[in-house]
């Protein structure tokens, strides 16, 4: 025999307690579910067309030549050749004005700047440890 505050094992085995919240009798346990926000697609700035943007055709092409340079020349160019680019991408993250080009403006000018800069720096230093070849 159990008290009313004790733990009542019983026939389910679960460890039911007579303290435990119930439902009401023709009640669903479980609970409606909740309405999903529907997501309203982003407003629309640019003109009727596409929009030529420079940005992402100039980093495209900055990133093929560094691939056209590696495979040609040597794999320590076409590394220079990247480390460049992405050295130049951080300077104009720097000072072109708000909100910057397309293709590197992604977080805040600052965290722009220093990962391009510091992906600039770390891929010229693995270029020079590169044996050569």
């Amino acid at each position: 025999m159990t008290t009313p505050h004790q733990v009542d094992p019983g026939a389910t085995g679960r460890g039911t307690s007579d303290l435990a919240p119930t439902s009401a009798p023709g009640a669903d346990a479980t609970p409606a579910p909740r309405p999903v926000p529907a997501l309203s697609p982003a407003p629309v700035t640019a003109p009727a067309g596409r929009r030529f943007r420079l940005s992402l055709w100039l980093v495209g092409a900055g990133i093929v030549a560094s691939v056209v340079v590696g495979l040609a020349v040597s794999t320590r160019a076409g590394s220079d050749v990247l480390a460049g680019v992405l050295a130049v991408g951080a300077v104009l993250r720097a000072v072109l004005p708000a909100p910057g080009p397309e293709a590197l403006a992604v977080r805040s000018r600052w965290v722009d700047v220093a990962a391009l800069g510091g992906l600039a720096a770390a891929v010229a230093v693995l270029a020079q440890v590169l044996p050569p070849g």
